[in-house]
């Protein structure tokens, strides 16, 4: 059942690779299947090595860590994971398409000693890990793109921000994000729009009603503000730049 879950998971992104408005809609729900399933599958190593088309994973994983930059935490997981797999890693150097470089800044130095070991047959299994990775149950979601930019996402029923001191105007929304967001000198456009994209599709924010009922974890029915806008839902996000 737990291989078959991992199967399941990839056989869905196949249709998500092909079509990109499928891949904007539907990539965190695949990759939430697939990394539940990889965390329960760690430990049999056989299984996990059996996986067919493991280059449709790897390509699914490259694409979600160029499109969704603040899902490296949760990549970075995953990763993990396959990484202990000789099998999983020669897939990944045998694959044209999948590049260490769009990979979460912190594991590629890491990624790339094993790769160089999968590609000359040098790379052994690894023991898995013995936890389970954690899942974030904070209303207040802190995201980090290593270099660029830190931003800390916090759900709200209203929010007002001070923009003009001096004549005393406000920006103000209703149900919808305050979006704190700090760059460095290595934030650049193209890092930043996927940023901008991944807070209007992710699923983060709630309705009106939702929101008053729970506020305390990002998971269960959230959903995305692009989806409450298009079923009339008003959303609101408030940006906050910091130094």
């Amino acid at each position: 059942e737990r291989l078959e879950r991992v199967n399941k998971a990839r056989d869905s992104m196949k249709p998500l690779l092909e079509v990109s408005s499928h891949f904007q809609n539907r990539c965190e729900t695949i990759f939430s299947e697939f990394r539940v399933a990889c965390v329960h599958l760690r430990r049999e190593q056989d299984s996990m090595d059996s996986v067919q088309e493991k280059q449709v994973a790897w390509q699914f994983l490259c694409k979600l860590c160029k499109d969704r930059p603040f899902l490296h935490d949760r990549v970075h997981e995953v990763l993990k994971i396959l990484m202990l797999s000789p099998a999983w890693m020669k897939a990944f150097v045998d694959d044209p398409e999948c590049k260490i470089s769009v990979l979460p800044p912190g594991i590629q130095e890491e990624f790339r000693k094993r790769a160089e070991k999968a590609e000359s047959g040098e790379l052994s299994p690894t023991a898995p890990p013995r936890a389970a990775p954690s899942e974030p149950a904070d209303a207040c979601m802190a995201m980090k793109l290593t270099g660029s930019m830190a931003v800390v996402v916090q759900r709200c029923v209203r929010a007002r921000l001070l923009v003009d001191e001096d004549v005393g105007r406000w920006a103000e929304i209703g149900h919808g994000l305050f979006v704190a967001v700090s760059f460095t000198e290595h934030a650049t456009a193209e890092k930043v729009v996927p940023a901008a994209r991944f807070l209007l599709t992710a699923k983060l924010s709630k309705s009106g009603g939702q929101q008053g009922r729970n506020t305390s974890t990002f998971a269960g029915d959230a959903e995305s503000v692009v989806s409450l806008c298009r079923r009339g839902q008003e959303q609101g996000i408030l940006v906050m730049p910091q130094a």
